[in-house]
């Protein structure tokens, strides 16, 4: 369950990327730049939520260090943060995004046309928080084609089993439609 601190925390967050069409930025970027980001959609993704994560999280907590709480995918691990274990084959579970004080929160970031990029999102945050190294998940999901839907009778079954049993929130994300200027 969760605390009203994080609660509030996560709504900021999605609320800014919603007010700001982070993901529709991230896209543009990528897709201007496949080149150099080696056609990986998550390497501008991470920098620019990250640029994101650390400035709402110094909102939301004053008083805790971000350089020693905020860890972004590819910008090196916070000292405060034990190296995971061997998990599966691999060294832990390393999220997108994360929070290490003043709770260990999960966030991971994908996009896709289709719900085949929802469900590995899904897959990966389980991890977070079954591995223990995370106390609860927020999946942000880019929608691109705005056809996926979470209100489906199944949809709603395994989305709360996902918050009930692994404390993982999914938020959707879905192009905004452009209103045409008229001058």
């Amino acid at each position: 369950m969760l605390d009203e601190e994080t609660f509030q925390f996560i709504n900021r967050l999605v609320s800014r990327v919603r007010n700001e069409r982070v993901f529709e930025f991230v896209t543009e970027e990528w897709k201007k730049n496949k080149s150099k980001y080696k056609r990986r959609w998550d390497t501008p993704a991470r920098r620019i939520f990250g640029n994101v994560l650390r400035e709402v999280f110094r909102q939301s907590f004053p008083s805790v260090d971000h350089k020693t709480s905020v860890y972004v995918e590819g910008e090196g691990t916070p000292p405060s943060w034990a190296r995971p274990y061997k998990l599966f084959g691999s060294t832990g579970v390393y999220p997108d995004l994360g929070v290490l004080k003043p709770r260990k929160i999960a966030i991971e970031l994908d996009h896709s046309e289709r719900g085949s990029g929802l469900k590995m999102a899904l897959a990966k945050a389980s991890f977070n928080v079954l591995s223990g190294d995370w106390e609860c998940c927020f999946v942000l999901f880019y929608n691109e084609n705005g056809k996926l839907s979470l209100d489906g009778e199944k949809e709603t079954e395994i989305r709360n089993i996902y918050e009930e049993q692994f404390n993982t929130r999914i938020f959707l994300f879905s192009k905004e439609p452009q209103t045409p200027h008229l001058g």
